[in-house]
């Protein structure tokens, strides 16, 4: 019985000590401020077809949990946590249907910052 007792405590503190080590699950960062997402013709993000034009942008900040769009332009107003790594997704759909789409990670560091996103995965802010 005396074997048994350390081999219980040792396996006992092998489980609590795994247990410890399994990593907590992303939690979405509230955001603090707001960019301009914009998606530029000149950027790749065009309609193919004479008539065929951009419907719609929308974007996803998987970092806040954030998402949403807007008709008519090539900008849309992204919640956004300052000074970390924030991964969006930028996306347009044209008025046939086309859809196009590319994931960015951008680091913002300041409120109203300007973000030109092209189709390629590159990103330019001013």
């Amino acid at each position: 019985m005396s074997r048994l007792y350390p081999r219980a405590t040792l396996i006992a503190a092998g489980i609590l000590g795994s247990l410890l080590l399994v990593p907590t699950p992303a939690h979405a960062a509230p955001p603090n401020a707001g960019i301009y997402g914009i998606v530029p013709a000149w950027g790749g993000w065009e309609c193919a077809g004479k008539f065929n034009k951009v419907a719609f942008v929308t974007y996803h900040n998987h970092s806040t949990g954030k998402n949403g769009g807007d008709a008519g332009d090539d900008i849309v107003w992204i919640p956004v946590t300052l000074n970390r790594d924030n991964h969006i997704t930028m996306s347009i759909r044209c008025s046939f249907g086309t859809h196009l789409a590319q994931n960015f990670v951008i680091k913002p560091s300041r409120n109203g910052q300007s973000f030109w996103f092209r189709l390629n995965g590159s990103a330019t802010r001013n």
